[in-house]
């Protein structure tokens, strides 16, 4: 039978439309994707500030990429980056690659920032889910409330840690002290906590869009420096 939502289903299998269709788009998109970055390196004096896995939103003074058609500019951050950047903000997309993934991305982004640049992971974090889980039944309710309210299927208190770990392409959820090694293994140093919209630095205030109380306590928002040598 055909269930347009989830795919085809025949023979055993199941055929993700919505996943081929996004892939077609990918593959067509691409070249238009790569030219319009060409463009802009070209008309715009380094260093850039530079997010990471926008898909289709955009963030004014900022060079929004993505490997998505819906990125005006496609920039794959899992390869060298063919740019200077001063900033690297990355809200919601570390969690979706492999460790292994991750750890490409973070080298490439150390490798591109010039000295004394700065990046800004925003992702799920594992502690404070837990937490929500184990500890406080009113705030966990709250937030499986906020799950319902996006359409996500919620029949379980479980659903807590199955949406965040399991759901949207979720690969490598972190807690602090992983990621906080990560980032110091890919070279950065001088790594520091910081709640959605706050920073020390004004160039990475102000950017968060999700900034419910549930949210806050269920994700984790660190910044890192490049050293000046």
């Amino acid at each position: 039978m055909i269930d347009f939502r989830r795919g085809w289903r025949g023979w055993g299998s199941t055929v993700d439309w919505r996943r081929i269709a996004e892939e077609a788009g990918n593959r067509i998109k691409r070249p238009l994707g790569e030219y319009r970055l060409q463009q802009y390196l070209a008309t715009h004096e380094p260093p850039h500030r530079v997010n990471i896995g926008t898909g289709g939103t955009s963030l004014d003074g900022w060079l929004c990429t993505d490997v998505s058609w819906r990125a005006h500019y496609y920039l794959d951050a899992l390869k060298p980056w063919p740019l200077v950047a001063s900033h690297v903000y990355a809200d919601n997309v570390v969690e979706h690659f492999t460790l292994a993934k991750g750890r490409k991305f973070l080298t490439n982004a150390h490798t591109a920032l010039a000295e004394g640049g700065r990046i800004r992971l925003v992702t799920p974090d594992l502690k404070g889910t837990c937490r929500l889980y184990l500890q406080d039944l009113t705030l966990g309710d709250e937030h499986l409330r906020r799950y319902e309210r996006q359409g996500i299927p919620v029949n379980h208190r479980a659903d807590l840690l199955n949406v965040d770990f399991y759901m949207w392409g979720h690969a490598y959820i972190f807690d602090r002290a992983a990621l906080e090694a990560e980032l110091q293994r890919a070279g950065f140093e001088n790594v520091r906590r910081y709640d959605p919209r706050q920073s020390d630095d004004p160039v990475f205030r102000d950017l968060e869009q999700r900034t419910e109380k549930t949210v806050c306590l269920t994700c984790l928002i660190l910044e890192a420096d490049k050293a000046v040598l």
